[in-house]
């Protein structure tokens, strides 16, 4: 053997070597990757989360939110209603613009299924769920958007073969999405803060965004807003001012038009006789825009199909209750989270208008509770601010002075029962003792 031979040999097992560390060094990297992130709870299946924070919130507070999509929402909503303890006996649906719904606003076991039925033609997957398990509620409130009324909305074309883009199911398995995953990880490290924890995860909160910011949703499909109150939070809407900019464009939910389209009064209808046939006591309303948005809105006079729908329904004796004007109830723009989006305060005023146009809901109703965080005005996430002990800042920019007025729970007892038994899937167990400790003060 010459020189040139062993040398070229010598190249191709260095070389070889090398291919083998570089492969080697990869696959750690995916598999440390993806036992991290299932460890956290961002990559554990949705049934499994979904139980996991059913189990775990009835000894503590426990929400998930996942660092992968928010297209697994109605997913995830869809396995609470199916494993929680006890039978929803008032459910809420809607878009995301229903998700301040919480359980202690009511006597009786509540579920939110916002974001599960984004548009009125997923009632129908609702209605086969709660036929296969024979769990209809005796009331559902019903938040419907005003958007769904605009022929021109792009979503509405699509609404017959409606599909989540991307990321349809959290999939351990899936490349993608540990590649997406190391890849946020690597612009914001603060995604490995939990390695030191390895051995105690998965644990509640579940889900790394949960567990930084304190936002996701709790065993009763409502969602804590927890990440406005951290200064280091970057929140993109300043001032109304992507949203006044879809106003201004006619763009996304912010469509223009003059015209309805019946299709979807027809639909409205149906879903309504549906729910007639079932015993199920149906309300509609219409959710409120910020004053700000709505004065925009109002002045373009580019939206005239939205009073047309009201009418349209109200002729074929259709009752909906109409709160887009924030005047209506006093609003102002410091109660909500951003242009379309109303914060827990809100949540609690409309819930009290309801209760005096529909009485059958006052039996559901935790008017003691409700009256409490309605009389935080200027406030958009009292609930969190109180479970917390964090501030609410003024993340719109606004100039909104925040302050807590009336404590939702003013003594320390309350206050722990509060943090631990809050929310314990859909059951009423930790109002009952709240209660009996009302009674007890002086």
């Amino acid at each position: 053997m010459n020189f040139f031979t062993f040398n070229s040999e010598l190249i191709k097992k260095i070389f070889l070597g090398i291919i083998i560390l570089i492969i080697l060094f990869i696959s750690s990297i995916y598999w440390f990757t993806r036992l991290y992130f299932t460890k956290t709870g961002d990559l554990l299946p949705i049934d499994k989360a979904a139980k996991f924070i059913i189990t775990h919130g009835k000894t503590k507070l426990c929400y998930y939110n996942n660092l992968i999509t928010s297209n697994t929402d109605g997913d995830l909503k869809f396995s609470l209603l199916n494993n929680i303890d006890s039978k929803p006996e008032i459910t809420i649906l809607g878009s995301s613009r229903v998700l301040e719904y919480f359980q202690p606003m009511f006597k009786r076991p509540f579920i939110n299924m916002g974001r599960a039925i984004q548009y009125p033609w997923m009632v129908k997957k609702f209605i086969q769920n709660l036929d296969k398990n024979n769990n209809y509620p005796k009331i559902i409130l019903f938040g419907l958007d005003f958007w769904w009324f605009n022929p021109n909305h792009i979503l509405w074309k699509n609404r017959e073969g409606f599909k989540l883009k991307k990321v349809k199911i959290i999939d351990p398995e899936n490349i993608y999405q540990i590649r997406s995953l190391l890849k946020r990880s690597f612009k914001n490290k603060e995604y490995f803060s939990y390695v030191k924890d390895w051995f105690k995860l998965p644990s509640c909160p579940l889900g790394v965004p949960a567990k930084l910011w304190k936002t996701g949703f709790l065993p009763d499909g409502s969602e804590l807003y927890g990440a406005f109150s951290f200064p280091t939070y970057k929140f993109s809407e300043i001032n109304f001012n992507k949203t006044i900019e879809k106003i201004i464009k006619g763009k996304e939910q912010f469509m223009w038009g003059s015209k309805i389209d019946n299709k979807m009064i027809n639909l409205i209808i149906n879903i309504k006789n549906e729910f007639e046939k079932k015993n199920v006591k149906l309300i509609l309303f219409i959710p409120p825009l910020a004053p700000k948005i709505y004065k925009k809105m109002k002045k373009s006079n580019n939206y005239e199909y939205i009073k047309q729908a009201v009418n349209a329904l109200n002729k074929r004796e259709i009752k909906v209750y109409n709160y887009l004007n924030p005047n209506k109830l006093g609003l102002c723009d410091c109660e909500f989270i951003d242009g379309l989006h109303h914060g827990d305060v809100v949540s609690a005023l409309i819930l009290l208008d309801l209760a005096k146009k529909e009485p059958v809901l006052r039996a559901y109703l935790d008017m003691f509770f409700l009256t409490k965080l309605a009389a935080n005005r200027g406030n958009a996430t009292v609930i969190f601010s109180q479970l917390f002990n964090k501030p609410e800042r003024d993340f719109l920019k606004l100039g909104c002075k925040k302050k807590i007025t009336t404590p939702l729970w003013p003594t320390p007892e309350e206050k722990k029962l509060a943090r631990k038994l809050f929310y314990t899937g859909a059951t009423t167990d930790h109002a009952e003792e709240l209660r009996r400790l009302r009674k007890k003060a002086p």
